[in-house]
């Protein structure tokens, strides 16, 4: 039984002084096989590249959900700038009447003192471009001064009213004494 003990323990030991080795040696080998690209190598540097790719893709989301929001582009139709253009541009194409009901007689004797190089670089841009230079608010730099956003603003409020007071139907007329007798209507008429 002590000879059977004895050789437990050689073993044991021999174990306990291979163990650390072999770990050794195997560390060693993986740093080889990393270092000179064998087939471990490869590996571990696409896992590297593709960790490296996801982590570039969640910093690009992160800094698309910080960044403020984009305004939604409205389409310009309807607006007073894409009238004054349309108008502008049928001025421009030679029908002088069809700019009397929107735009005001100093953007009409702009328009006509144009000259034909300028008219069609002006045509070129889209109407409420063109409404915006006509304005003031944003002039184009290869043509003319055109106007002040106070003029535009006065031409405009004129426009306006004189559109108001044209209506088929009065807005606010109400008769107080509707549905009261016609002696009753006597008496308030006195």
């Amino acid at each position: 039984m002590l000879k059977f003990l004895a050789s437990v323990a050689r073993f044991a030991l021999a174990a306990i002084t291979l163990v650390p080795r072999l770990v050794w040696e195997g560390g060693r080998w993986i740093m080889r096989e990393v270092v000179a690209g064998g087939a471990g190598g490869g590996a571990a540097a696409a896992q590297a590249q593709a960790a490296a790719e996801i982590s570039a893709a969640a910093q690009e989301v992160a800094a698309a959900k910080a960044a403020p929001a984009k305004a939604k582009d409205s389409s310009p139709v309807g607006t007073p700038d894409w009238e004054w253009g349309t108008a502008a541009l049928h001025v421009l194409a030679g029908d002088r009447d069809a700019g009397k009901g929107i735009l005001d007689q100093a953007a009409i004797s702009y328009l006509e003192k144009l000259t034909p190089d300028e008219g069609l670089r002006l045509a070129a841009f889209p109407p409420d471009r063109i409404g915006r230079h006509l304005t003031g608010y944003n002039p184009i730099r290869s043509l003319p001064q055109a106007g002040s956003p106070h003029a535009y603003w006065g031409a405009e409020i004129k426009r306006l009213v004189a559109e108001t007071e044209r209506a088929a139907v009065p807005l606010l007329r109400v008769d107080e004494n509707a549905g009261l007798e016609e002696a009753r209507k006597a008496a308030f008429a006195r």
